[in-house]
C-alpha cells in the first residue's frame, strides 16, 4: 500500500486512453462496501472476503473486457 500503483496506472491509462481500460481495485471496493478492514475480519471472514475480491475482480475484467475487445485491461 501507498507505493503509488494506483496513480501510475491512471496515468498510463490517461496516456494511453486508445489502448488501456483501467479495472477498478476490487479490494478497496469490496473494503469499502463492507465498511471494515482486513485486519478486522475474524479468519472465516478474511477467506470470505478474499473469495468476494476474486469473484469481484473476474466479473470486471469481464465486463470491461467484453466493452472494450480493442484494448488493454
Amino acid at each position: 500500500p501507498g507505493s503509488g500503483k494506483t496513480r501510475i496506472v491512471a496515468e498510463l491509462a490517461r496516456r494511453h486512453a486508445d489502448r488501456l481500460v483501467v479495472v477498478p481495485e476490487a479490494a478497496t471496493q469490496h473494503y469499502s462496501s463492507i465498511g471494515k478492514r482486513w485486519d478486522e475480519l475474524d479468519l472465516d471472514g478474511r477467506r470470505e472476503a478474499q473469495r468476494a475480491i476474486y469473484r469481484l475482480q473476474l466479473a470486471q475484467e469481464a465486463r470491461l473486457g467484453a466493452a472494450h475487445p480493442d484494448k488493454l485491461l
